[in-house]
């Protein structure tokens, strides 16, 4: 019988040798590395290496985006070619931001308006044919928003406050000497707007926005955005979570190695360039165990936050399900970060714990920092079955091998839905 998996949590001590993950930039012609203070669990501070859950999100969103190209999961115009602004320069969720679906164009409109969004976004396209482009996409936007103006009052007055706004109003300069009265004109028509397409429903809610969000793209849905494009402010909370790799105390080391450039002339003089000659380094190779977290609150795979149901169905949430877990892996498998042309780190242990739970219950966590926390992992799974039955699972896990057999069982079973 197949489990509703609702959270996974991973909690583990992995060893990383000669790795730059943790860099933090450069002082002259020295690569510093990133330097923690911490508390472990006795309250003694400790200065530690450690690596950014930012690099680990980053390289599993890596894998993501290349799995959902794989398995045509999808994905918006952004995360596509792993732009960092993502669904944000998406030029069809940028028009449902300005209250227009092409979904709901006729067929011909539809292709045409697709074929109109290229031109317009592609940086190289001839003023000429930009300025025709342009106006040919908002005459198809205009014809469905007559739709839905029934009073030819409104629509007049609407189609006359956006020929102004995308006008004179549009670049207000300071040094126009009508620049305040400009301004205030400006807010007013704009609030006149505001009030015609609520009155007719022209502009989606943030509850259909953030759907449509959901509904195009998996990557957005998991790692979470923050979309601020047409003076938006909605936000979607990542479905996976990373703690920082934080170098265990006693156990972690910086070493600093000289680089050289290969060049026909080693003695130390300077081209005419100034990457020419012998330029010398200082990078430094790292070392340690470190403490890694991990959680996965996988009954939020598609689920929108502010109308609280499911914005997709149950076989493209388990497709996203199995996508997660399988980029997970590979990110263990093969993180690909700062320096990791020619420092790839040299993973030679991971061992600790994971748990799953079937329930609402979350799946326990504890940092490796503390050196009981499998212990500590195994009580508190004991008590939640006690709580609640049977709902929370514990595995422990001895190296790569037996972490990839543990989510290779995982990946199979199907993401827990809310009722």
């Amino acid at each position: 019988m197949t489990k509703k998996i609702a959270s996974i949590s991973i909690s583990g001590e992995i060893t990383l040798n000669m790795h730059s993950l943790n860099n933090e930039g450069g002082e002259g012609n020295q690569i510093m590395t990133r330097q923690l203070t911490i508390v472990d669990k006795d309250g003694q501070e400790h200065t530690v290496n450690g690596i950014s859950g930012d690099m680990f999100k980053h390289i599993h969103a890596g894998h993501l985006v290349n799995y959902s190209k794989e398995k045509e999961i999808e994905l918006c115009e952004g995360c596509r070619v792993f732009n960092p602004n993502r669904i944000g320069i998406d030029s069809s969720f940028i028009s449902i931001l300005k209250g227009i679906d092409a979904n709901e164009f006729e067929e011909e409109d539809k292709v045409k308006y697709a074929e109109l969004l290229v031109i317009v976004e592609n940086e190289g396209t001839e003023k000429s044919e930009l300025t025709k482009a342009k106006s040919e996409k908002r005459a198809i936007e205009k014809k469905y928003i007559a739709l839905k103006i029934s009073d030819k009052d409104d629509l007049k007055t609407y189609e006359d406050i956006e020929l102004k706004l995308d006008g004179e109003l549009k670049s207000l300069k300071r040094n126009d000497p009508q620049y305040n009265d400009k301004t205030e004109e400006k807010k007013k028509l704009t609030k006149l707007k505001k009030e015609i397409e609520k009155k007719y429903s022209l502009e989606f809610t943030d509850q259909e926005k953030l759907e449509k969000l959901i509904q195009m793209c998996a990557v957005d849905d998991i790692h979470g955005v923050l979309v601020t494009a047409e003076k938006n402010n909605l936000p979607r909370k990542s479905v996976i979570e990373f703690g920082w790799l934080i170098g265990i105390p006693e156990k972690n080391n910086t070493e600093t190695y000289i680089h050289t450039k290969v060049v026909p002339n080693s003695s130390g003089v300077k081209g005419s360039s100034s990457n020419e000659g012998q330029n010398i380094f200082h990078r430094p190779a790292n070392h340690g165990a470190y403490a890694f977290v991990c959680n996965i609150d996988t009954y939020r795979i598609g689920f929108n936050d502010i109308d609280r149901n499911y914005s997709i169905e149950d076989p493209k949430r388990t497709a996203r399900y199995k996508a997660i877990l399988q980029s997970l892996l590979s990110s263990f498998l093969n993180p690909r970060g700062a320096m990791t042309s020619s420092q790839k780190p040299h993973i030679t242990d991971f061992k600790g714990v994971v748990t799953y739970s079937e329930k609402l219950i979350p799946a326990p966590t504890i940092s490796p920092i503390n050196p009981d926390y499998e212990k500590e992992i195994e009580t508190i799974t004991a008590n939640l079955n006690l709580i609640e039955k049977d709902s929370i699972t514990s595995k422990s896990f001895n190296g790569l091998g037996e972490l990839s057999g543990i989510i290779k069982d995982l990946i199979v079973e199907e993401p827990y839905k809310l009722n």
